[in-house]
C-alpha cells in the first residue's frame, strides 16, 4: 500500500527505530528509488540516499536505533543484490556486504553488533558488526532460502534468532553458539 506525504512523495514502506526516533521510507514515484530517513523528533526529512543504476529494496530492510540495513539491487543487471549499512546521524555507508548468492532476508541485532543474512543458496551469514571478525558461513541448515528472521530473548549472552522459510522453522541458536562464543 503506499500513502501521502505533501504533494510529491508515495511511499511504499515504513519502517521506524525501536526508540521511535527515526524513520526510512521507499519512494515510489521516483525511479530509482531513494532512500529517504527521517528524524521524528525534529520532524524534517535528513538524508535522501540515492545510488545511481539502484534502488533500495525496503521489504529487505530493518532499522535499529542508530543503523539501516537495506538490501541494494542492481536496475539494468542481474547482478547479485548486496547490502548497505547507514548511519542515522551521518548517513554514512558504514559497511557494505556483498556476498555469493543474492540476499532473501536480514536481521539487525537489538544491540547493533550484528547482521544476519539469508541468501539464496540457502545459506546464514553472520558479520560481526563494527570488528574484524570473519563473518560465519551456515550451511546445510535448510532446503530453502530463509524468507524472514525475528529475534526472542537473549541466553547467556547469545540472541535466539528464530529463522523461517516457506518449508521449515529453525532456531538456529544451537547451531552456532560454539562458534559464536569463539569470537567473543
Amino acid at each position: 500500500f503506499s500513502f501521502k506525504v505533501g504533494e510529491d512523495r508515495f511511499l511504499n514502506s515504513l519502517i521506524v527505530s525501536p526508540d521511535g526516533s527515526y524513520c526510512a521510507c521507499g519512494d515510489t514515484v521516483q525511479k530509482p528509488m531513494p532512500l529517504l530517513i527521517w528524524d521524528l523528533k525534529q520532524q524534517v526529512l535528513i538524508h535522501d540516499i540515492r545510488i545511481p543504476d539502484h534502488e533500495f529494496d525496503m521489504k529487505q530492510a530493518m532499522v535499529s536505533n542508530h543503523y539501516i540495513a537495506v538490501v541494494v539491487k542492481h536496475i539494468e543487471t542481474e547482478l547479485l543484490n548486496f547490502v548497505n549499512v547507514y548511519e542515522f546521524q551521518s548517513s554514512y555507508n558504514k559497511y557494505n556486504f556483498h556476498e555469493d548468492a543474492s540476499i532473501t532476508s536480514l536481521f539487525l541485532t537489538p544491540d547493533d553488533h550484528h547482521l544476519i543474512l539469508g541468501l539464496a543458496d540457502c545459506s546464514i551469514v553472520i558479520h560481526h558488526l563494527g570488528s574484524s571478525v570473519a563473518p560465519i558461513t551456515i550451511t546445510r541448515m535448510h532446503r530453502t532460502p530463509v524468507d524472514l528472521m525475528t529475534s526472542g530473548a537473549i541466553q547467556k549472552g547469545v540472541p535466539i534468532i528464530v529463522l523461517f522459510s516457506n518449508v521449515c522453522v529453525a532456531n538456529c541458536t544451537l547451531r552456532w553458539r560454539k562458534r559464536w562464543a569463539s569470537t567473543h
